[in-house]
Parts: C-alpha cells; sequence; structure tokens
C-alpha cells in the first residue's frame, strides 16, 4: 500500500472527534492534539508505530507492547503527518493520514 491509497481523516468539522477503526485497531481523537490513543481491540499483532512528516521523514516511532497505547506528540508542529502500523513480522498492516492541531 502506498501513501495515495491511505485513508484521510479529520478534513472538516464533522470530522473534529473522529474514531478510526482499522484491521481491530481504534485510533483517536483525530485530529488529535497531541495525544493519540491506539487500541489493539482483537489482539492484532502490533509491533510498531511510524509517523512521517509530509517529506517523507521518520519524525515519531514507538515500540508497542501492550494492547492499549497513547502516544505522545506534543514535540511535533500542527500538521499533516502519515502513520504507517506495522505486525510484528515487520509487514505493514495500515497506513493513514492524520492531523495534529
Amino acid at each position: 500500500m502506498n501513501w495515495y491509497n491511505s485513508l484521510v481523516y479529520g478534513l472538516g468539522a464533522e470530522f473534529n472527534t473522529a474514531n478510526i477503526n482499522i484491521q481491530n485497531i481504534s485510533i483517536f481523537p483525530i485530529p488529535t492534539n497531541k495525544l493519540l490513543h491506539v487500541n489493539n481491540i482483537n489482539k492484532t499483532k502490533i509491533n510498531k508505530i511510524q509517523i512521517f512528516n509530509t517529506t517523507g521523514k521518520l519524525v515519531f516511532k514507538k515500540v508497542l507492547n501492550q494492547n492499549n497505547n497513547t502516544l505522545n506528540l506534543e514535540k511535533l508542529n500542527n500538521g499533516f503527518y502519515f502513520l504507517k502500523i506495522k505486525d510484528t513480522s515487520n509487514n505493514i498492516i495500515q497506513n493513514i493520514k492524520i492531523i495534529i492541531n
């Protein structure tokens, strides 16, 4: 999957409290205000999360070791980012676009 096939969320006022449920993974809120929650609903084997800026630079990464995780993104500037979720075999489970405001 490439970035162009990613899902876009949070592009309007009606999406201010959007929850994303993909591959049994819940990601909320989008847009986020520096804290992003990633919940593994059905124990999908998530291993790591990576966040890239719009130029493709890796700006955040975290290895996950539990089903419910809170990502503290306070060091990132406001704007659009790409979040990549990988499983324990390093396969990409999902790419999504997020907004930090």
